[in-house]
């Protein structure tokens, strides 16, 4: 079968999906948090329950749209809460204002709201498309690609790909940032394919600062290529790392330096630890739990969280069948997901005769470093704040995508052709299943039983 019409398929079955979180999840409306409750027991209020941070987004949008121009995190400041946002970099903001503009809509109101939510959805379309490249042009295998394609189906990637969010944007650049350096391993290194990747960096770095873990990657993509071409005594033209690496901080550098002039850090990391005084941090946990025992909670909710976990970390697929229906869905879904990436990490270092040559095999180098270092950033974001939001570890989904693609094709070697259709199923249903959860959970947010308010 052609590739494009499997992915087509794929890319349908994405915009229903997704259409769905986006009329279901609740937008600029406060509810009660059912699994976050006060210390008398009772359900804690909070004035937005539908995606993390959408509401905050979605002012820094409107505030481009008006005129206004780039915001300024001020720590203390009366609407903090309105715009803690404000240290974010542009190119998210300045995308969503065009988009605000074209399809004239009022950030403050649900049909505005909705309207914001599919630019996501279209960037995460093009995400999908973009795993789809990361697999294809780094091992030239159509099976495993169209099968790491439907890794766009997981939940948690539909869900944050509804919402209004800088988040989405920053995956679609991190995947096609490896694709790009995955098809110059495997095809060959030139100014073109430099730029390419020294654009698209550079255009993640301006939409969010955890895309620094791609300049590790597309080092590492230099040096496995410089020793791939040694062994077939071939010259390595390291300048066009340096053109790839000096696009990329052209593009960066103009905000860096808006920040040192602001807040005294190109990275305004200082300022963003000073306005967010109110987060939970990690200290009291890890004193009450132990540092193993705190972990073993961040990473429990994260890999549920991964599978996805729904308005602010609060709304778990199958809740109201009970804690044991929760703990099949996500422990089921966890354990087959896991024996799939083992089994493409299998395909990974496999070195048999007709599998990876050997000039492609060296793709994977970049993609596991990229996917490595996202992970690092988590720990590390997590030894100062209580954050086990999977969101975090998003950046990543090509990574993840691209050894569930091998997984699902070395299960069904002998129907490669169909390992597209098992891994589309599989997360289609995840899915349904979620999108099915949705108006249950927030229904009961929106309107909870008097005495889980008032505790009586």
């Amino acid at each position: 079968m052609k590739s494009w019409a499997p992915l087509a398929v794929i890319l349908a079955l994405f915009v229903v999906l997704g259409s769905q979180f986006i009329s279901k999840t609740p937008y600029r409306e406060g509810g009660y948090l059912m699994n976050q409750p006060n210390s008398d027991g009772t359900w804690a209020y909070a004035a937005d329950i539908g995606a993390p941070d959408e509401r905050q987004h979605a002012n820094y949008i409107a505030r481009i749209a008006d005129g206004g121009g780039l915001a300024v995190l001020k720590p203390g400041a009366e609407d903090l809460y309105e715009s803690y946002q404000a240290h974010q970099p542009p190119l998210y903001y300045w995308l969503g204002a065009g988009w605000a503009k074209l399809t004239n809509a009022d950030h403050e109101t649900l049909e505005g709201g909705r309207k914001l939510r599919w630019l996501n959805l279209l960037i995460g379309a093009g995400t999908i498309v973009g795993f789809y490249y990361l697999v294809f042009w780094g091992t030239g295998r159509r099976e495993p690609a169209l099968a790491a394609a439907a890794f766009g189906l997981m939940p948690m990637h539909i869900a944050l790909s509804a919402a209004v969010s800088n988040d989405p944007l920053l995956i679609l650049l991190c995947t096609w940032t490896l694709a790009a350096t995955a098809w110059a391993m495997a095809d060959g290194w030139s100014l073109k394919r430099a730029l390419l990747i020294g654009g698209l960096a550079g255009l993640a770095l301006i939409t969010k600062t955890s895309a620094l873990a791609l300049v590790p990657a597309i080092g590492a993509a230099f040096i496995v290529s410089a020793i791939q071409s040694k062994r077939r005594s071939e010259k390595v033209n390291w300048s066009l790392f340096g053109v790839a690496a000096g696009l990329a901080l052209m593009i960066v550098i103009p905000w860096w330096l808006r920040n040192q002039q602001l807040y005294g850090d190109p990275l305004a990391m200082s300022v963003f630890k000073e306005a967010f005084t109110g987060n939970p941090t990690a200290e009291p946990f890890i004193e009450r739990l132990g540092f193993f025992g705190y972990f073993k909670v961040v990473y429990i909710l994260a890999m549920q969280s991964f599978v996805g976990v729904f308005g602010y970390m609060d709304i778990f697929v199958l809740e109201h069948q009970g804690l044991g229906a929760v703990n099949r869905f996500y422990w089921g879904s966890l354990l087959i997901i896991g024996i799939l990436k083992i089994l493409g990490l299998v395909g990974v270092f496999k070195k048999s005769g007709d599998e990876l040559d050997a000039k492609r095999a060296g793709f994977w180098w970049p993609v596991l470093i990229f996917g490595l270092v996202i992970d690092l950033l988590f720990f590390q974001f997590n030894l100062q704040y209580f954050q086990a939001q999977a969101r975090y570890l998003y950046p990543a989904a090509g990574v993840v995508a691209a050894l569930l693609g091998f997984g699902f094709w070395i299960a069904l070697k002998s129907r490669a052709h169909l390992a597209w259709a098992a891994a589309a199923g599989f997360f289609a249903l995840l899915s349904l299943a979620a999108v099915r959860q949705l108006d249950l959970s927030f229904e009961l947010r929106l309107n909870p039983p008097p005495e889980v308010v008032s505790g009586l």
